[in-house]
């Protein structure tokens, strides 16, 4: 037996292709669906509480349903005197299809059948005005879903840009489900270009408040046949593991640059501002790569380098220069659109302008820094409701009110930021910068293994995102391993060496070296942290907890002075409460050298 299953507009099921006659009962049909869904044995008390809170005899009503959907649903489902189960093995399910998805690595084509499933929205009009939590249940999957299509809408779009017709086809679909301005706007520049013809109709900008980054075709400099797969090859790589930042939309396809266009006229006939550009060229057992990041609108080059590879397995060095490429690209186009933000003035600023400034000023780890980063990331999200990373920025700005005690209430510190999390979670799962923002949540909260668990997806969804890295090390260096948080901030460094972030990551080796018992290690780390940001707090504690513990009383006493003029409601209890060790013996360890160095009970 195989189902195909519907449940996106009215539910539908069909058993080799002839559809079933579903039964009219409106709870029958939210059983199957939260069975369905659910995947896994629900007791039959919950799904009473959940369907039938009212009728005098529950188990007779859900026993009433399930002889309905019996016939239908053949063995596929498993019931037994406890608990009831849809076995999907034998089934297709158009919503869980849709969820396992990688809608960013998806062509027009996948796309196309994806959105060709959201034939409406979940369980359409199946409301159930008595069953509190199972409407809940269904609004906030239907939700979900609009979203999704949302973002596939959006991703064709882009995909079709040079086929005004499917573009257009998509924009108005996009429209229906979301009638935004920005959706608007995406649909009447299509119309207008439509009218004024490929060649004198405006660029299309992107749905998304976000820059557009275009890969051009690297070039094939040695001008061998032969070596052409390997520079496609490396074109292909850095669109998909730059698709992976979520601050820039990032196009490849239909790019073909005439030898007398300008770059800036490609860019503008694509509707981009940034440009990745490079050319390979192997002679004999050598292969050299040079990229560079274009800024069209200044015509400047923000970054570039060149790449010098001993030829030994072809596929070995595609991987790892498309890696080192994009590791280096994400954080000078970031750098590049934070300076560009920095030069506006506030009220021309948009929805990612904010956020690149609350980037910035988060970055400056200073209490009024942080106050202007959340500032910026709350006018960010009033902007664009739908933007994650807002929400993550507003997330990070509470826990560090809640980290230095510039709050007045610790406690709701911590769950502002858990809701905002918690938020750009819920818009954006794949996002690494989301995910870690809750394993940033789940540390300062002191549950030590779901942080882990979080980074690692963190680093899972996007390894080549450097601050990922350093986050794990930061975990694993506060249960005492100075070794293996080593391992992990050091490669946060070699995939961002001047990342705007990197006074954090020697301040996460300078604790876990501090916490080990390398004190002269920690001291060094900890110089070396505030040789990045003079500012940054977290540098002169450990300097003066390694100090204290080396017995250089003077050095200590100066990093304890420079500490407490810059947080001096500080105290050694408010930082045994704060710092989030999950090893008694490394937090007392911390607070006994805060104590030799002079920090107040």
């Amino acid at each position: 037996m195989m189902l195909d299953i519907h449940l996106l507009g009215q539910p539908e099921i069909r058993r080799h292709g002839d559809k079933l006659q579903l039964p009219k009962s409106r709870k029958t049909l939210a059983l199957l669906a939260y069975l369905i869904v659910t995947g896994r044995p629900q007791s039959r008390q919950h799904l009473c509480d959940l369907l039938w809170q009212t009728p005098d005899n529950p188990r007779a009503a859900l026993r009433w349903s399930l002889s309905r959907l019996r016939p239908l649903i053949e063995e596929s489902l498993k019931s037994d005197r406890n608990e009831i189960s849809f076995d999907r093995s034998a089934a297709t399910i158009d919503v869980l299809a849709i969820r396992e998805s990688k809608i960013e690595d998806q062509g027009v084509d996948e796309l196309a059948e994806i959105s060709a499933l959201f034939r409406g929205d979940f369980l359409e009009a199946l409301t159930l005005n008595d069953c509190e939590v199972f409407d809940a249940w269904r609004t906030a999957l239907a939700e979900e879903f609009r979203a999704i299509h949302k973002k596939v809408l959006q991703r064709l779009i882009l995909l079709t840009e040079a086929d005004v017709d499917a573009a257009l086809e998509y924009a108005r679909q996009l429209l229906a489900i979301d009638g935004s301005v920005d959706s608007r706007t995406v649909l009447e520049k299509l119309q207008v270009k439509k009218k004024m013809g490929p060649e004198k109709g405006p660029s299309i900008q992107p749905p998304a408040y976000k820059p557009v980054v275009a890969v051009l075709p690297f070039e094939n400099l040695s001008n061998v046949v032969e070596h052409q797969y390997l520079v496609d090859g490396i074109t292909m790589d850095v669109t998909a593991y730059l698709s992976k930042f979520r601050a820039a939309s990032v196009i490849s396809r239909g790019f073909r640059v005439d030898e007398n266009e300008s770059l800036t006229d490609v860019a503008g006939r694509f509707g981009v501002r940034y440009l990745v550009r490079g050319g390979v060229n192997r002679n004999q057992d050598r292969l050299r790569l040079s990229v560079q990041l274009v800024d069209s609108v200044t015509g400047q080059n923000v970054w570039g380098d060149v790449y010098d590879r001993q030829v030994q397995d072809l596929l070995a060095i595609r991987d790892e220069l498309s890696h080192q490429i994009v590791s280096m690209v994400q954080p000078e186009f970031t750098a590049a659109e934070a300076q560009r933000a920095q030069r506006k003035s506030l009220q021309d600023l948009d929805a990612w302008e904010n956020y690149m400034r609350a980037t910035w000023h988060l970055s400056r780890f200073t209490r009024q820094d942080n106050q202007q980063a959340r500032q910026h990331a709350e006018r960010a999200i009033e902007l664009d409701p739908q933007g994650a990373g807002a929400y993550a920025i507003d997330a990070v700005t509470h826990l560090m009110n809640a980290v230095y005690g510039w709050s007045d209430s610790r406690p709701q510190s911590m769950e502002a930021g858990r809701r905002a999390a918690q938020t750009g979670l819920r818009l954006d799962d794949r996002d690494a910068q989301t995910v870690r923002t809750v394993g940033l949540v789940n540390l300062y909260a002191k549950d030590h293994d779901q942080a882990r668990r979080d980074f690692l997806r963190a680093i899972d969804l996007n390894p080549d995102e450097a601050e990922n890295y350093a986050l794990m090390g930061n975990v694993i260096g506060l249960a005492g391993d100075y070794e293996g948080a080593t391992v992990y901030i050091q490669r946060a460094l070699e995939l961002s060496p001047r990342d705007h972030f990197r006074a954090t990551w020697y301040s996460h080796q300078a604790m876990a070296a501090a916490v080990a018992g390398q004190y002269e290690q920690a001291v060094d780390l900890a110089r070396m942290t505030l040789a990045q940001n003079p500012e940054f707090l977290g540098g002169f504690r450990t300097l003066a907890v390694g100090l204290a513990y080396l017995g250089r009383k003077g050095e200590a006493d100066a990093a304890m002075r420079a500490l407490r003029e810059r947080l001096p409601e500080m105290t050694l209890r408010s930082a045994a409460e704060q710092l989030p060790f999950s090893e008694s013996s490394c937090r007392d360890r911390y607070i006994e050298g805060l104590r030799i160095a002079g920090l107040p009970e």
